[in-house]
């Protein structure tokens, strides 16, 4: 059974801590402030199709739990420890006042997972672009030279837990392939573009062990040095 829960209290009535209010520059308390939660209820709500049995975690408890976990690089356990040691944490999971206590078992971390599917966050992604690129545009107003200014291309990673990794390691031998095959078309560009074409036989590259080099030490899981450098 899932139950809509009410909503979070405005920032200017935080919960109280020690001897002030939370600070409204804390990186987690700014995040909070840009996740649309409703529409993380919306979603989280469709998994529940019954009325019947114990009432769920709110919807902000989960993805709150996981987007802290992914962000601190943290194990279930750890991740629920954190969470009840640290007031912003609490905060940013949609807790109004501070509490001592774990705010649920670790084992919950496993059902979060499974009830937030990938299709859901790619739509919590594509909303949250929306509503910063509607944010952007009413806060800097178009000026008179906006026509002659290029327009930005690509597109805009707004969760920064997760980002596409195209940079290789250094010592990946899949550069060093590639780069067998660039040279190698090269060759064949400047063999077509010789002057001299009296020598009609082309130079050998030994392609074909190249590949095979390549394609037995990459099947192996740890060819070792001496293998790799010759």
């Amino acid at each position: 059974m899932y139950k809509k829960h009410h909503k979070q209290a405005l920032m200017g009535n935080l919960p109280l801590f020690l001897d002030g209010t939370l600070n409204s520059n804390n990186r987690w308390v700014v995040l909070a402030s840009l996740i649309p939660w409703d529409a993380v209820d919306e979603l989280y709500s469709k998994n529940f199709t019954s009325n019947k049995g114990p009432k769920a975690l709110p919807a902000r408890v989960a993805l709150g739990a996981l987007i802290i976990q992914v962000k601190l690089n943290l194990s279930d356990i750890e991740t629920v420890q954190q969470i009840s040691e640290n007031p912003y944490l609490q905060y940013f999971i949609g807790f109004d006042q501070y509490h001592k206590e774990e705010p649920f078992d670790s084992s919950m971390m496993t059902y979060f997972r499974k009830r937030l599917k990938l299709s859901d966050i790619k739509e919590l992604d594509s909303l949250l672009h929306k509503l910063n690129h509607n944010n952007t545009e009413e806060k800097e107003p178009p000026s008179k030279d906006d026509d002659d200014k290029p327009q930005n291309k690509g597109k805009l990673i707004v969760d920064a837990t997760c980002a596409p990794a195209d940079v290789h390691y250094p010592t990946d031998l899949g550069l060093l392939n590639k780069a067998r095959q660039k040279t190698e078309l090269m060759i064949d560009i400047l063999w077509k573009t010789r002057t001299n074409k009296e020598n009609k036989i082309k130079p050998k590259a030994y392609r074909k062990k190249g590949r095979q080099v390549f394609i037995e030490i990459i099947k192996q899981k740890r060819p070792g040095k001496k293998k790799i450098s010759t």
